[in-house]
């Protein structure tokens, strides 16, 4: 059986490159916390949704966006 040699794959959602840097990783990481973000705009958003509901769905997404942010950090 051969196996293919790439540069970057992904495992458990951390993304690994053949040279061992990190750049790929924070990438994807940033972007998730993005992506999570413009999800929450509308509902975040909307008046008529009642603040509970908003800080709920706010706590649910937040360890997503905080890791991503941190990811940033630490490349910077």
């Amino acid at each position: 059986m051969v196996l293919k040699q790439v540069e970057n794959f992904t495992y458990l959602g951390w993304v690994f490159h053949a040279t061992g840097a990190c750049e790929e990783d924070v990438k994807a990481r940033i972007s998730a916390a993005c992506e999570k973000w413009c999800e929450l705009l509308g509902v975040l958003c909307d008046q008529r949704m009642p603040i509970a509901v908003k800080g709920k769905v706010y706590k649910t997404k937040r360890p997503v966006m905080i890791y991503g942010a941190e990811a940033g950090l630490l490349e910077s």
